[in-house]
Formats: C-alpha cells, sequence, structure tokens
C-alpha cells in the first residue's frame, strides 16, 4: 500500500499500536492483539477494536479523528474483588502510560501529529467473574505532519 494514496488510518493506526505495544515494557506478559476473540484468553490482555473513523476526505486527507476501544481483561481468583479491581486499575494506568509514548512514536516514525483522549472507561459490571474487563474508548485526533504531506 506504500505506491497508493491512503484515505483511512484506523487499521494503519491500529497495526501500529499493537506492534508498539508489545514491545513496552509495562505491558510485558500482557497478550496485545489487534481484533477481538473468544475465548479471551492469555491473560491478562489487551485487545485493539476499531469503532468509527471520521473526518477523512477523498480528495484532501491531511487529518481526521479516529475512535478505538481497547478492551483490557483479567482474570483474578481472589475472594476479595477489590484485589482485581488493584490490578485492573493498575493496567489501565499502564495502558495510559503507553499511549502517551505511542503519540511521540507516532510523530517520529510515521509523521502523524495526535492528541489522544480517554473519552470514557466502562467496566463489564463484574458479568464474567473471575474475568473482569474494561473497555477504554479513545480518541484519535490526528494531522500528517507538513513533512508526510510534502513527501505523499
Amino acid at each position: 500500500m506504500t505506491d497508493m494514496k491512503q484515505y483511512l488510518m484506523w487499521w494503519l493506526l491500529i497495526k501500529h499500536l499493537r506492534d508498539f505495544s508489545q514491545l513496552q515494557p509495562e505491558l510485558n506478559g500482557v497478550d496485545v492483539r489487534a481484533g477481538a476473540k473468544k475465548p479471551k484468553d492469555p491473560y491478562p490482555c489487551m485487545e485493539i477494536i476499531w469503532d468509527s473513523e471520521d473526518g477523512f476526505s477523498l480528495y484532501k486527507t491531511e487529518k481526521g479523528e479516529l475512535n478505538l476501544w481497547i478492551d483490557l481483561w483479567i482474570r483474578n481468583d481472589n475472594k476479595d474483588p477489590s484485589a482485581a479491581y488493584e490490578v485492573m486499575a493498575d493496567l489501565m494506568e499502564r495502558v495510559c502510560t503507553v499511549l502517551v509514548r505511542w503519540s511521540d512514536a507516532l510523530l517520529k516514525e510515521r509523521k502523524i501529529s495526535t492528541n489522544i483522549d480517554v473519552k470514557d472507561a466502562i467496566s463489564d459490571a463484574e458479568t464474567n467473574r473471575p474475568l473482569i474487563g474494561t473497555r477504554m474508548v479513545i480518541k484519535i485526533d490526528w494531522r500528517r505532519s507538513r513533512y508526510e504531506r510534502i513527501q505523499t
């Protein structure tokens, strides 16, 4: 796809986030994948799921908005429910750290400037105990840097 003009960014960004995340020490031992699978194991896992892409143009593909879901799953057999909360909160914090670093990597490696926000974090309401899941809804406003536009 390198010879073609790229209109859609969702798959490019998901692949980059997956590959980048797999190399980060904060996510060592976390199975990071693009897309969702059933069963979710091995645990812990991070699934990067495409939600929507807005604002792209067929004639001027310099900026847009992408929404992703990052689903996190852990298994915790502790009878104290707060033990699972502590593990999940720690994993969510580590994912946020990786997202900040990923934004820098996108600019350096792909010449794509991003503003990344966590719009929402939603619990699975403990309906899958001893599994616990969280969906982080990520909004990415992206823009190709000036250098990238000259090269395209």
